[in-house]
């Protein structure tokens, strides 16, 4: 699985009017200050506490460190404007990763079953399995779908709740749950007329009449879970707009409002660790249940694994490990925010690992910086000053076996393996606290980029700063050879550098004119998306996308000039 797009209403700069991202495997963001480019960003972070910690009044967030605090609703709605609605939509591409299945409680659908068809159904018969493909079947033709969350001011109880939850297939709005302050959350009702092929919307054109007509279940000899569904039909459609000529009563809507998750009031979001409550909505409510958890609370439980497992953050401002610097033993996803994560990885590498590392760190082809990260194993020796004396004063005087005795003690203790810079032209061994702070900035980049996990998305705030433009440009082939990759990370970057955007349209061009030179991947236009991003005239921020040509050129006129502040100084 893997994101593919964002949507953003009403937070921060941005407006009523919202804007959409469509991802690329490279995503950049340039602009002036305070244009705007973070809140793409800081939006995926309000996402997280909103799907994995339930926090709509996030200031805060996990993975953050002390780069982003959002400061609330009342801070992060667009003007300040508490009549104002916060939606955030993410776009994702399932990629053979199925949605979630909920088959607990087989014994109540088998009793469902039998009084549902009125007759005796017995598991020998199979119907229960061929039910399940049947619900598996639909669900495995979705492709592509978009989570939507609405974060409401209730002026009630004076503060955030989630007012809608909503998830939609293509251009089709497939559910959504509603609900107002401290009330019940509703269910829009179902409209999968975007998940059924057109074949079968020809099949069960004749469903539908026979259903509507004496309210008798059409058998055509298979048993299939759509013969239940007429209960939760959405109830804004009509039987004729999911099914063109199957009636002619245009006007026929399903139903009305129904309640559902009667427990979570005040609201929208679905619960994440059992099926959703479908009593007050649906006779057939079981098999419903099932398919309808998967539909709305699959892709939450899948972005929630994404944002806990899959999304990396490093922030504009990377810090310098300590002189003495000790690795966490366990994880902090705010340690990559300031960089010390990276530290942290390279502190258990493998020599694999740090063999990649070094590949971009000394070489013609990578960043060149002179350097390389070697471990040094070290004799600990504790601040024991009276032991160190007592063992320093023997050997001078060539003393006694006891101390003999504990230097063998402090002899025999385990090394402890310090990771250490080599200057590769001298020789010499330097802690990373001795180079300079370029040198801090760009490890966290590079030990991301080079070792990314599969499916990650990394963001990344200025990876260019402090650093010479020879690194800013070998930057752009660090990012290209980790998007060629299986399994690749998707990075969206946020930068003001025009050399790490030259060298992202020379190897496009490089590819067009078959100029690539042979250790380097092939790069066509559409794995780099540039996104312009500068304040709208009377207030709020507009999103520009600058398509790139085949030769390595911008197809439309970049907003402003590109980096017009080169010529405007030359010439």
């Amino acid at each position: 699985m893997r994101i593919t797009s964002l949507f953003i209403k009403n937070f921060k700069g941005i407006d009523e009017q919202g804007v959409r991202i469509d991802f690329a495997p490279i995503t950049m963001l340039f602009g002036p200050n305070n244009a705007g480019k973070s809140t793409v960003i800081q939006a995926l972070h309000l996402a997280r506490e909103v799907l994995y910690n339930n926090n709509q009044d996030a200031d805060h967030v996990e993975g953050g460190g002390d780069s982003i605090n959002l400061g609330g609703f009342k801070e992060f709605v667009h003007k300040h404007d508490l009549d104002r609605n916060v939606v955030i939509g993410i776009g994702i591409d399932l990629e053979g990763e199925d949605l979630p299945m909920f088959r607990n409680n087989e014994e109540a659908l088998w009793k469902e079953l039998q009084t549902y068809y009125q007759e005796t159904i017995k598991p020998e018969n199979t119907y229960l399995e061929e039910l399940w493909l049947s619900v598996q079947r639909v669900l495995n033709r979705i492709e592509n779908l978009e989570l939507q969350f609405t974060i409401s001011w209730g002026k009630a109880q004076g503060k955030p709740f989630i007012s809608e939850y909503a998830v939609d297939c293509g251009d089709v709005a497939v559910a959504a749950i509603q609900c107002e302050e401290n009330g019940l959350p509703t269910f829009s009702g179902l409209d999968y007329s975007g998940l059924m092929s057109s074949e079968e919307k020809e099949q069960f054109k004749g469903a539908i009449q026979t259903w509507l007509n004496d309210r008798t279940v059409w058998d055509d000899g298979q048993l299939d879970f759509m013969d239940q569904l007429g209960d939760i039909i959405n109830n804004g459609t009509t039987w004729e707009s999911i099914y063109p000529g199957s009636t002619d009563r245009k006007s026929v809507r399903p139903y009305g409002t129904k309640i559902i998750n009667p427990q979570n009031r005040g609201c929208a979001l679905p619960p994440w660790d059992s099926s959703l409550d479908l009593s007050e909505v649906c006779n057939s409510e079981i098999l419903c249940t099932k398919f309808l958890s998967s539909l709305l609370i699959g892709p939450g439980l899948l972005l929630r694994d994404f944002f806990q497992r899959r999304l990396q953050y490093i922030g504009p401002l990377r810090q310098i490990p300590p002189r003495n610097f000790l690795a966490v033993k366990t994880p902090v996803p705010d340690r990559w925010a300031n960089g010390l994560a990276a530290w942290d990885m390279l502190a258990t590498a493998s020599n694999a690992q740090l063999d990649a590392v070094n590949a971009w760190l000394h070489g013609p082809q990578s960043l060149n910086t002179g350097y390389t990260l070697r471990f040094q194993n070290l004799l600990p020796v504790r601040e024991d000053t009276a032991r160190l004396n007592t063992i320093l004063m023997a050997l001078w005087e060539d003393a006694d076996d006891g101390a003999a005795s504990l230097l063998r003690e402090i002899l025999n203790q385990p090394l402890e393996k310090r990771l250490a810079l080599c200057n590769e032209q001298s020789g010499v061994m330097v802690s990373p606290s001795d180079v300079g702070t370029g040198f801090s900035q760009i490890i966290p980049v590079v030990v991301a980029a080079a070792l990314a996990k599969p499916d990650m998305t990394i963001a990344i705030e200025q990876p260019e700063l402090h650093i010479h433009p020879a690194w800013q440009t070998a930057l752009g082939d660090l990012f290209l050879n980790a998007i060629t990759k299986e399994r690749a990370p998707m990075f969206l970057l946020e930068t003001h550098s025009e050399h790490l955007m030259l060298r992202l349209l020379r190897r496009v061009r490089e590819t067009n004119d078959d100029e690539l030179p042979s250790d380097h991947p092939q790069i066509k236009p559409e794995m780099i998306s540039v996104l312009y991003v500068q304040a709208k005239e009377g207030g709020g921020t507009e999103i520009t996308r600058l398509p790139i040509t085949s030769d390595g050129d911008f197809s439309r006129k970049w907003p402003n000039g590109f980096f017009a502040e080169r010529a405007e100084e030359l010439f």
